[in-house]
């Protein structure tokens, strides 16, 4: 899995992982904000986690 910072916003971590899943990165956009609304340490911290694990393309 790699970073998109082409089509990513912050960091590219949502586009990263919809290019790899197949799907639109609204879709795990939403999910990331949905998560960071009812769990935000945890949404942040696997974000962050997420952005520094991926590598860069």
């Amino acid at each position: 899995m790699t970073l998109d910072k082409k089509r990513g916003w912050i960091g590219g971590v949502c586009a990263g992982l919809a290019n790899v899943l197949g799907t639109d990165p609204a879709f795990l956009r939403v999910g990331a904000v949905v998560a960071a609304v009812f769990a935000p340490q945890l949404a942040i911290a696997a974000y962050a986690i997420a952005w520094i694990l991926l590598a860069d393309r």
